[in-house]
């Protein structure tokens, strides 16, 4: 997984400590004590070389640590930095315009360079309450990993960041506050080769960046779930102007790539965890997608609008916590050659498809869910609301609303699982129009089309609505599903 600058620069306290170390009214050297402490407190150690003070410098040459992120040992080098003691009682971290840290990631090598223009790093306070202030007026950073031939594929990571600003506070040696904002950030993201069966790029300009962290040492994966049950929380927000990704992907080394390429004109994305809970969510406006395959059918076509979020409790409560589901797409079009393609007969009618999905409801985790064994068969379900659902498209619509409750002290009716109990009404329109036309265009074979009527009489009975058909799913408190009083369980 390829991470993002921000978390490059700020996922650790080890590499915040690096570029904006402690500071208050002390020595250079009592600063960088400090910095160390910090870093063993995070599990990082952090060592240099050699230390040499120079009258009210203090230069360190070749800084060096190790995280450990999950099942990779990840070690960062620094050639040079130099603190310097301020009169006011601050001290400044001196950073050349063009800095290489030298990355090993278990075997590989990477080069990262940060090239800066107007940056100031500013530390002050105590010992026992650190802060840090750091303003940049560019940010140009860039991450190249060659592959190495046991499998890991090159990435490159390229960003740049304008008005970029950043503050910090820590108490007693331990990573505490984190703030960091960029008026404007652009993001390269290349991974793969043609030799390795996948090759993808990710393109995001004129984007805005806010990161809030509270109490969070680092975003090792394998170490969230312990850091929001102490208290921890992390919350990142991206607004991007255009944005595009790029990806060609191979069934094997000889095989012809499927190639996949998407556009959109704005997005904006969030993600956020700590203990009310996990939060993530995604919207992009005014999308082009292509997908070219030698196997499966081509497609190309513009989404007016696309949107998904995911919200869920993380940690056992007392008591059920709110949790939502949301995915949307509206108005996908397929341009005049994908439907020519698809319906070389005209036999249906080319209305945009939309779908928009919302549920909300409680949960019950048994347990943490960041752990990483846990899963959702680990939350169970209390109550279900079916907010919205509905389905459009190609002169049909599909809708349904209903709400179910789930009775947590029975768990045999329904193999294991909180037996629910409730009702979902649904209603479809134009279905009998839709299955003509696919029969009509060769889409669909005869037996099929049939098929299909024949289940729809069996669940569903005449709406009010010429070529309207309505059904209530319904669970029993006997342990029964049934749809238009049909058992279906």
């Amino acid at each position: 997984m390829v991470r993002s600058p921000t978390a490059a620069l700020f996922g650790s306290s080890v590499l915040l400590a690096l570029i904006a170390g402690p500071a208050s009214a002390l020595s250079p050297l009592e600063v960088w004590s400090a910095w160390q402490k910090t870093a063993e407190s995070a599990g990082h150690p952090l060592s240099a070389q050699m230390a040499l003070p120079q009258g009210q410098d203090l230069r360190l040459e070749r800084l060096a640590t190790t995280l450990s992120l999950g099942r990779r040992e990840v070690s960062f080098v620094l050639p040079e930095l130099v603190l310097h003691g301020e009169a006011d009682g601050t001290v400044t971290v001196a950073i050349p315009p063009e800095l290489h840290v030298d990355v090993s990631i278990g075997t590989r090598h990477a080069d990262l360079v940060l090239h800066q223009n107007g940056l100031t790093v500013r530390a002050g306070g105590s010992p026992d309450s650190l802060t840090h202030a750091i303003a940049a007026e560019t940010l140009e950073l860039k991450l190249e990993a060659a592959a190495n031939g046991e499998g890991d594929i090159p990435i490159l990571l390229a960003a740049n960041l304008a008005g970029f600003t950043a503050d910090h506070h820590a108490a007693e040696a331990e990573m505490a506050d984190i703030a960091a904002t960029a008026a404007a950030f652009d993001l390269l993201i290349e991974a793969g080769d043609a030799s390795h069966g996948v090759k993808a790029s990710l393109v995001m300009q004129d984007a805005e960046l806010d990161m809030r962290a509270i109490d969070f040492l680092d975003i090792d994966p394998w170490n969230i779930a312990r850091r929001v049950t102490g208290g921890s929380s992390l919350a990142l927000d991206i607004r991007s102007g255009t944005a595009g990704l790029e990806a060609d992907l191979r069934r094997d080394a000889t095989s012809e790539p499927d190639h996949l390429r998407a556009t959109g004109q704005g997005a904006t994305a969030r993600f956020a965890v700590g203990p009310d809970g996990f939060d993530t969510r995604m919207d992009i406006v005014g999308a082009e997608v292509s997908f070219l395959s030698p196997v499966l059918p081509d497609f190309s076509g513009t989404i007016a609008s696309a949107g998904a979020g995911l919200t869920l409790p993380v940690l056992p409560a007392k008591g059920a916590m709110p949790a939502s589901l949301r995915f949307e797409l509206g108005a996908v079009a397929p341009a005049a050659e994908t439907w020519d393609a698809m319906d070389p007969a005209g036999g249906l009618p080319h209305d945009p498809l939309s779908v928009e999905v919302t549920l909300e409801g409680l949960l019950n985790p048994r347990r943490n869910l960041l752990g990483t064994d846990a899963g959702l068969a680990d939350a169970w379900p209390d109550s279900l609301d079916i907010r919205r659902f509905a389905i459009s498209g190609l002169g049909a619509s599909i809708g349904a609303s209903g709400a179910f409750h789930f009775h947590l002290e029975d768990r045999e009716s329904w193999n294991g699982l909180p037996r629910p109990e409730g009702t979902m009404d649904m209603t479809f329109r134009g279905i009998d129009a839709v299955l003509l036309g696919m029969k009509g265009s060769g889409l669909l074979p005869d037996s099929q089309a049939g098929a299909a009527r024949m289940i729809l009489g069996m669940f569903a009975s005449p709406g009010q609505e010429p070529g309207s058909y309505t059904t209530r799913v319904e669970a029993t408190p006997d342990g029964k599903l049934l749809a238009n009083g049909q058992r279906l369980r």
